[in-house]
């Protein structure tokens, strides 16, 4: 009896005439249809729909999935025919092709990559890609939906592609709730020179988290502008001694020449040379006026060491 069994049950299993009931195909454009699957062979299927009955290529699927659902043929017309017209759209959005998109999605996701050299060949082939079809517009709109662990290298390559139209983009994300995007955008903001708003990079000094603290003293150090030096000055009494260093650093970035590098051990040295270079110093930034760029909130908090 026992061999019986298994001899039916080996039978019904190896007969791929049968209907199974994996009811739910799910396209490669998202598209999705319910109905009883009949598997055929390994290039393709039929499925039974409340409509009729439709052969399907496998290779245009994405996957199967096993529920009790019925559809029609002709709401899977209606549904494939939305998703072109959404894919339609897409494309007059951006300017790029669904190929092109995953183009780019493909050259992004190297960023969330530790080493700092994959990092810099993923930006760099980003800005490569953007001089060959254009994806400004589509990484701008793209950069708000990325993890911590994507958006300061997109940032970074919007940057190389076009560092004017990227200000206003870089500056926004100073206020970010996200510690990462401050952090990357008060180090880019140093970099691209932008001391009109030399303030905004200083009150990232006073960030909640030390993470934004440190990219703030390299910022200032990238923008090289004297106005920096006693926000810098207070950075050499921090606890933190990356904040202490990065400090010590861009003061040195600043005050050096191609003739010397100056580069005081301790903040008592420094005061004293401010004390002689202030007076040829307009406008330098008083620690006392500034303000965190986000209130120290929860999340901030926790995470500051990150």
């Amino acid at each position: 009896m026992h061999r019986l069994v298994a001899i039916l049950t080996f039978t019904i299993l190896s007969w791929g005439g049968l209907p199974v009931w994996a009811d739910t195909v799910v396209f490669k454009d998202g598209t999705e249809v319910n109905g009883k699957i009949h598997e055929l062979n390994a290039h393709s299927i039929a499925l039974e729909t409340g409509g009729g009955r439709m052969v399907i290529q496998r290779s245009e699927l994405l996957r199967t999935e096993t529920n009790d659902l019925m559809g029609s043929g002709d709401r899977f017309q209606h549904m494939r025919s939305r998703a072109e017209l959404r894919e339609a759209a897409l494309t007059k959005r951006t300017g790029l092709d669904k190929e092109q998109r995953a183009r780019v999605r493909g050259l992004i996701r190297p960023l969330q990559s530790t080493n700092p050299a994959e990092q810099a060949e993923a930006i760099r082939a980003l800005v490569a890609m953007d001089k060959e079809v254009g994806i400004y517009n589509y990484l701008l709109g793209y950069l708000p939906h990325l993890s911590d662990r994507f958006a300061p290298g997109v940032l970074e390559a919007m940057v190389g592609m076009d560092s004017e139209r990227a200000a206003a983009t870089v500056r926004a994300q100073t206020a970010s709730p996200r510690f990462v995007q401050r952090a990357k955008a008060v180090e880019l903001m140093g970099r691209m020179k932008d001391t009109a708003h030399l303030d905004t990079i200083a009150r990232g000094m006073l960030d909640p988290s030390s993470t934004v603290q440190v990219a703030a003293a390299e910022g200032l150090g990238y923008a090289a502008d004297q106005r920096a030096t006693p926000v810098l000055i207070e950075g050499l009494s921090s606890a933190d001694r990356r904040l202490q260093n990065a400090s010590r650093r861009a003061l040195s970035r600043i005050w050096s020449t191609d003739q010397s590098v100056l580069d005081f051990g301790s903040r008592e040295e420094w005061e004293r040379f401010w004390q002689d270079r202030r007076p040829g110093v307009t406008g330098a930034i008083d620690p006392a006026t500034l303000k965190p760029l986000v209130a120290p909130i929860r999340e901030n908090v926790s995470r500051q060491h990150e």
